[in-house]
């Protein structure tokens, strides 16, 4: 029942732009939209991927597609319509603040939201490493950029950008979504025995995942008498090139892909024994914190995300990136320390639960809404929001020496002819 002279809801746009699949930034989207305060905040969708846009429906949330390129590259024609696209979507719903859970459409997004004067939130789930795509995806004009991670906008702080505009917010666990599932009689059904180690691998079957130097380090550690089986849960390109390096290895009997799950969390909680990442490159590792909520011992690359992650030392161990021969060493020696498992395994709820709860990643967004909303508006017209940190400076005086090197050259080749 709404209360007569009970302020309304403020409404936030969230704009989200990707693969038509439902991974990391769409499950922080849908994380975040389904748990806002009814009371205190209202969404709608701005994205153009139906997978996306039929997930956020479900939870009774607007939603508005964009049926066109809306990232940097889109061409000038294209991104005009957009923009337009965006300004109308802005009036209608009579949005207060924006959240662009993607870096990439901001170009199409802050133009339209700096002539409403609205305060313009970038989610970065990546870091953006290059400087050119930083400054033409206009990163640092957004009013505060979120990473999900220190390492994420540790290059917007090399840039320069003011702290007071850069935040961290880890994403949340969904521990309801985690102890949905039974794989108990998972081990059975592969046919491993019980007397078998089992470590479980989660992940999109792709590059920097670097499936390939688990499964070696697997072969290796059963080269050396331990009954060692592998679980991977995920799909992707590298899925014929990873079967065929088990067989090459010939553990081909030990290595199970077992492809997409909706039951992760029961995987690792009913089958493992460990888990285990050997990943190249990570936002935040999401496999590492679900492991560690559901009380299985880690075992992970020293990447900076699994450093940020995981509690080393408590709840698992760091191995050096790429080295087969130290995670082979790493995951003989945690199956064969059951105490050491436990008491990792003991110690891995709570490290979670202090930073990465979803409870923590809802309430920490709406805190900072409700700081951007409680400034004037007229803080986020052109004039007053547009920032220009050192790195802009540097950039500029590149380009003015790059056109005044071309300038010398056409002018030397024009005297010589």
């Amino acid at each position: 029942m709404t209360v007569r002279g009970a302020p309304r809801p403020v409404t936030i746009a969230f704009a989200h732009r990707g693969m038509n699949w439902i991974t990391g930034s769409e499950q922080c989207l849908l994380d975040l939209v389904a748990r806002l305060d009814p009371a205190r905040y209202r969404a709608v969708v701005l994205c153009e991927q139906p997978m996306l846009a039929g997930a956020v429906e479900a939870l009774g949330v607007p939603v508005e597609r964009v049926d066109t390129d809306w990232g940097v590259a889109a061409p000038r024609a294209g991104m005009a319509r957009v923009r337009a696209r965006v300004a109308d979507v802005l009036r209608a719903y009579d949005v207060r603040l924006v959240h662009v859970n993607v870096t990439s459409t901001l170009p199409a997004v802050l133009p339209p939201a700096r002539r409403r004067r609205l305060p313009v939130v970038a989610h970065l789930h990546l870091p953006v490493t290059d400087e050119y795509e930083r400054l033409h995806q206009l990163v640092h004009q957004a009013d505060v950029s979120v990473g999900v991670a220190e390492h994420v906008i540790a290059p917007l702080q090399a840039d320069g950008v003011a702290p007071a505009r850069l935040r961290v917010i880890y994403n949340g666990i969904d521990t309801d979504r985690l102890g949905c599932g039974d794989a108990t009689g998972l081990r059975a059904s592969l046919g491993i025995s019980a007397g078998a180690s089992v470590a479980v691998a989660v992940g999109s079957l792709i590059q920097r995942k670097a499936h390939d130097v688990t499964i070696r380090a697997v072969a290796a550690a059963r080269a050396r008498g331990r009954d060692v089986q592998l679980l991977v849960c995920g799909s992707g390109p590298e899925e014929e090139r990873l079967g065929a390096l088990a067989d090459a290895l010939g553990v081909v009997d030990a290595v199970h892909l077992l492809g997409h799950r909706n039951d992760v969390g029961a995987v690792i909680r009913d089958a493992g024994d460990v888990c285990v990442t050997s990943a190249r490159d990570e936002t935040l590792g999401l496999n590492v914190l679900e492991a560690q909520w559901l009380g299985v011992p880690v075992i992970a690359s020293d990447i900076p995300a699994h450093r940020e992650a995981l509690a080393v030392g408590v709840a698992g161990l760091l191995v050096p990136l790429d080295d087969v021969g130290a995670l082979a060493d790493a995951l003989l020696a945690l199956v064969a320390d059951q105490a050491r498992r436990a008491a990792f395994g003991a110690a891995g709820p709570a490290a979670v639960a202090e930073k990465f709860s979803m409870t923590q990643y809802v309430t920490h967004f709406e805190a900072l809404y409700y700081e951007l909303l409680r400034r004037p508006r007229g803080a986020y017209g052109w004039l007053r929001a547009t920032t220009w940190p050192p790195v802009y400076s540097a950039y500029l005086r590149e380009v003015v020496v790059r056109k005044a090197r071309r300038a010398l050259g056409a002018h030397a080749a024009a005297v010589d002819a």
